[in-house]
């Protein structure tokens, strides 16, 4: 690892932090930056993340690259309390906080798909939502690089002493040395057999065709021994799918990594961007037989009913927080290494008081994910898929001080533990889906993580 930068600066703005505490605010969050050098993110996470929690957000077409270690404070979602609650407790936290430099604090997580189905232990380290405010975070955009550092202060904090046990944390996180790859064991998780997943959509297909029930998403999941490092295996993610959502999440002794096609929400400047994505076809090596199957799959019913539902559902919650709402007239083809997908771009402003994370809310899950009519489809997971999802699926990304953020919805991810990954991947059924053509679709969605995660692949 490159030496650490000097926190020089960092004393003053401590010292501001701790003059602003009142008894009505014991605390007060001290968030300060300075330029620094660019460094090689992915292997400073790789080196820290068994060490203290650590996420990791790249998002390559827009030149942002973003890693946090430790934790300064983490708000935690309880079961009955809103996303919008986490956000309204977020905002009060930096009302009154001391903000020295060039960027703005941001917290980093995500969410579970289903908060009302029980965790098992596979995703015995990751909360229904937990959002962290890293203790240092690497904030590289575009040609600006800047190492920003958060800390809570109160009126006993020692500032000289503090500042200087942050500058030696810092320095350890960077002296850290690359991990070896652990060694695979058996975990405890219930993986769909392939002949009772296509059972399971068979059975959910008869209850599509017979029901009010227009379409559910059902997943499975796959273990296989991991043979790189964490820093090799993002790098060849980078590699494979630079127009994806690179991030990772590291709590305890797991760690959810993935690449993600799919924005749920993007807001600056409380102007929001997303996009329905439903609709897959393979991709073929052929550049003739590979424009035949987009073809087919702009052309396909099937897919563009399945992609309908989901223009229609985020159309219908984003009329209720945004103005000037815009939705393209009809989907275009998004491309990524071995399969296709229909997409349709959506825009809008976010109305008076309105909160990102309440949209957020409101548009997960998308039919994309979970189904139509939601509430049916949620259901339907809820009591029949063998699988506890966990995070995947759901929202990933990150907010900041002023309500600007970015999310993604968790797809084309593995959560990895002891040597081993567990895969991740789900189907829309529809009315006329085929078990045998869902069970291949599954396949080439795995393949995104099973490719970087296995020596020869």
């Amino acid at each position: 690892m490159s030496l650490a930068p000097s926190l020089n600066g960092l004393l003053p703005c401590l010292e501001a932090a701790r003059e602003q505490t009142t008894p009505q605010r014991p605390q007060v969050l001290a968030s300060f930056s300075l330029a620094s050098p660019k460094v090689d993110q992915l292997a400073l996470f790789s080196a820290n993340h068994q060490h203290l929690p650590a996420c990791l957000w790249h998002v390559q077409a827009q030149g942002v690259f973003r890693l946090g270690l430790g934790q300064a404070h983490e708000f935690k979602g309880q079961h009955d309390e809103s996303w919008q609650t986490l956000e309204q407790r977020w905002q009060h936290m930096v009302a009154g906080a001391v903000i020295h430099g060039e960027h703005r604090p941001a917290l980093f997580g995500g969410f579970a798909f289903d908060k009302g189905k029980p965790r098992t232990r596979l995703w015995h380290d990751f909360p229904d939502a937990a959002l962290t405010l890293p203790r240092f975070e690497w904030h590289e955009n575009q040609a600006h690089t800047h190492l920003v550092v958060n800390v809570l202060v109160d009126s006993s904090t020692d500032c000289a002493q503090l500042a200087l046990a942050m500058s030696r944390e810092w320095e350890g996180i960077c002296a850290r040395s690359l991990p070896v790859v652990e060694a695979a064991h058996r975990g405890h998780v219930r993986l769909s057999m392939p002949h009772l997943w296509k059972q399971d959509v068979s059975n959910a297909v008869s209850l599509i065709q017979r029901s009010r029930l227009k379409k559910v998403v059902l997943a499975r999941a796959r273990k296989v021994p991991v043979s790189e490092p964490l820093h090799v295996i993002m790098r060849r993610l980078l590699d494979k799918q630079p127009h994806a959502y690179l991030f990772a999440f590291a709590r305890n002794h797991s760690c959810f990594v993935g690449a993600s096609p799919e924005c749920l929400l993007n807001v600056r400047d409380r102007c929001l961007h997303t996009m329905a994505l439903a609709g897959s076809a393979p991709r073929s090596q052929d550049t003739s037989s590979d424009e035949h199957l987009g073809a087919q799959l702009l052309a396909s019913e099937k897919d563009n009913a399945e992609h309908a539902m989901v223009v229609t559902s985020l159309s219908q919650c984003l009329a209720r927080h945004c103005t000037a709402l815009q939705v393209a007239p009809r989907p275009r083809l998004h491309k990524l290494a071995h399969i296709q997908h229909l997409l349709t771009p959506v825009q809008g402003v976010l109305g008076p008081d309105t909160h990102l994370l309440a949209v957020a809310e409101c548009l997960h899950p998308t039919p994309a994910v979970g189904g139509f009519p939601r509430q049916a489809a949620l259901d339907y997971i809820r009591n029949c898929e063998q699988l506890d999802r966990g995070w995947y699926a759901g929202p990933v990304g990150w907010l900041n001080d002023k309500g600007d953020g970015e999310f993604a919805v968790a797809l084309r991810s593995a959560l990895l533990e002891g040597g081993c990954a567990t895969l991740f991947a789900g189907c829309g059924l529809v009315e006329n889906s085929d078990p045998e053509s869902e069970y291949r679709e599954s396949d080439l969605k795995m393949e995104t993580m099973r490719e970087v995660l296995v020596t020869g692949s």
